[in-house]
């Protein structure tokens, strides 16, 4: 007769099992929350509390460049992020129409195993 598997052995199976299930983007993705990004996004936390209501609401872009900068070092990384945000810092002045203007998304040079064939064509 099988035996139910007690909450907390059952808890344990499915950590396994996501453990076990990790894709190379998800590896990836981890790779990018180090503690030098995570210092990043803290001190852009600071200036949205503490520094950013004495300057006012002045950003001509949708999303602010704060939460803009969040957003690319959590997706693109330290390297990358930070790029991102540099050059949507410069383009902040007033002559620019600024609008809508989102993170890009993340670009997968690697592919995935479950979308390549044997030698690495697409199925």
């Amino acid at each position: 007769m099988a035996q139910a598997l007690s909450p907390c052995r059952r808890a344990r199976f499915s950590r396994r099992r996501k453990r076990q299930t990790e894709t190379p983007q998800t590896r990836r993705q981890k790779s990018q929350e180090g503690p030098v990004n995570w210092l990043a996004i803290k001190l852009i936390h600071a200036y949205r509390f503490l520094l950013s209501p004495w300057v006012g609401n002045q950003c001509r872009f949708y999303p602010t460049c704060s939460h803009y900068a969040e957003e690319a070092l959590k997706t693109h990384g330290l390297g990358k992020g930070g790029y991102l945000t540099l050059r949507r810092l410069i383009k902040c002045h007033p002559w620019h129409p600024g609008g809508l203007d989102p993170v890009p998304p993340q670009d997968n040079k690697h592919p995935t195993p479950d979308t390549t064939g044997h030698r690495g064509e697409p199925r």
